[in-house]
């Protein structure tokens, strides 16, 4: 395939060339008496004329018959003519965020063309001529107006990468397992209600996108794309996973968010690639204590969980009452999200997952936790720590050995006091501990230097009060603490 020039950088730096300036002058010249200089028309490989008002292709355009490369995107243009056939050298095509709502049947005459992007139309089909494009490598028809899947894109053998994103598809058709090669599938919000077995065949298939659709199962013939990498299924009506799915053992990338699932895949542990699992959002009420008794793992005993990659885990917004001692295997974790669950207290193994640098443990909607333990203070890697709206009264005293801590949000709680060693938190950027019961600050606050964000709003403050904290300036709650301090020194 031919350089990809889908970057701004790309075309910006082929747009300064003499011959590219020298097209996009006899393009949009109002005068026909510029001479042309056939040997720059002859030569010329690659223009952009992207974001250029137009309403139509300019018909100087078609002088450049050895065009490899031609963005003409961000501009109004609302069809695509017959004289589009004269670029058969063309290889990649940018016609994206235009209003094209049809394209010639002549597009079947860039027989060389290897990616083709139509995102972001008004597209409600395609010619059944687009399956002469033998070399389509990428075809991208995001956010258009297409009902019914074109069938003759079943027709494109080197196809690579489709995207059919923000559509409003309800099925697909059973000719999909044609495109032998797809490796890239995106169908995010359409209307797709179930996948044809079909689908199943793409054996090359590594990134499978589904979020936003009407899916209410996953058929157990996911087994079959042991190649499977990316599996988003984010936002549908699904109320189980199949088991199948832990054979998949290549998916680093599993997202669930915003469906019916009540429970895990026991074996969903098989995915020892896993670096970013999300499920927030379901009716899960407990993780699965995983299963591997039966297989036979060179590198990891039978009892050791096989998610030990996993860096990202997202399990907010189900019915969790505790966590699995199995957890202590995620040692390379780093973002953590367990909020609005049914922990009666805080689980004390997440303390153990030193490599944690994201923890969030929110509960707006879920059981209150009253305290927190002082070996939360051992995750020393942390950078960012959301205990917000709960019922907490206190804070670790031993929340300054957090060295890395920059982002703490404590809000909606009932704290009434702040701990001494809070102000050894040099990395501190941000603090929120709006709508707690604080009444006082502790006189060496103002250490906190590299405070950007301060929010003590909703105290019953008075040292220092609550209108030199409204405005969230570390300078005037600084000052205001040294004046007190040292007006009561001299008290005494």
């Amino acid at each position: 395939m031919a350089r990809d020039f889908s970057s701004t950088e790309d075309w910006e730096e082929l747009s300064n060339c003499a011959a590219s300036e020298y097209a996009t002058n006899l393009i949009f010249s109002e005068s026909d008496d510029l001479q042309v200089d056939h040997n720059m028309v002859a030569n010329l490989e690659v223009l952009s004329i992207r974001g250029k008002n137009l309403t139509s292709l300019p018909s100087k355009l078609y002088l450049f018959t050895n065009l490899e490369a031609l963005d003409s995107s961000q501009n109004s243009i609302t069809s695509i003519p017959g004289e589009i056939a004269v670029f058969n050298q063309m290889r990649q095509l940018y016609l994206n965020q235009n209003n094209i709502s049809q394209l010639s049947t002549e597009i079947g005459q860039l027989i060389k063309l290897e990616k083709l992007d139509l995102s972001e139309n008004q597209l409600t089909t395609l010619p059944e001529t687009i399956a002469r494009l033998k070399n389509l490598h990428v075809l991208n028809l995001d956010h258009n107006r297409i009902f019914v899947f074109p069938r003759a894109i079943c027709l494109l053998p080197q196809l690579r990468k489709l995207s059919l994103s923000a559509n409003s598809l309800q099925s697909l058709p059973m000719e999909i397992s044609e495109l032998k090669n797809l490796i890239e599938l995106s169908l995010n919000d359409n209307k797709l209600k179930f996948l044809p077995m079909q689908c199943f065949e793409l054996f090359d298939l590594k990134e499978l996108r589904l979020c936003g659709n009407q899916l209410t199962s996953l058929s157990e013939k996911i087994e079959k794309l042991q190649g499977l990498q990316i599996l988003q299924l984010k936002n549908n009506q699904l109320e189980e996973l199949p088991n199948e799915v832990s054979s998949c053992v290549r998916i680093n990338q599993l997202l669930l968010d915003g469906n019916q699932i009540t429970q895990l895949p026991p074996k969903i542990g098989n995915l020892y690639n896993m670096t970013e699992f999300s499920a927030s959002k379901n009716k899960l009420k407990s993780l699965p204590i995983l299963q591997l008794e039966n297989n036979n793992f060179n590198d990891f005993s039978n009892n050791l969980c096989r998610l030990t990659n996993l860096k990202l885990l997202d399990i907010s917004n189900n019915q969790i009452e505790n966590l699995p001692w199995d957890i202590l295997n995620l040692q390379k974790i780093e973002e953590l999200n367990f909020s609005n669950n049914h922990f009666g207290v805080f689980p004390n193994e997440i303390c153990h997952l030193i490599s944690l640098r994201k923890l969030k443990i929110s509960q707006l909607d879920g059981f209150k936790i009253k305290e927190l333990p002082d070996g939360l203070c051992n995750l020393i890697n942390l950078i960012e720590l959301d205990i917000s709206n709960n019922a907490l009264q206190s804070i670790p005293s031993n929340i300054g050995e957090m060295k890395n801590l920059e982002r703490l949000n404590a809000a909606n709680n009932n704290i009434r006091q702040l701990p001494k060693s809070l102000t050894s938190l040099a990395k501190l950027e941000c603090i929120n501990f709006r709508g707690n019961a604080l009444t006082s600050l502790q006189t060496d606050f103002g250490k906190l230097q590299s405070l950007k964000e301060i929010d003590l709003n909703e105290n019953p403050l008075v040292r220092p009060s609550k209108l030199v904290c409204e405005g969230g300036k570390l300078i005037a709650i600084d000052q205001y603490l040294k004046f007190a301090y040292a007006r009561d020194t001299q008290l005494r």
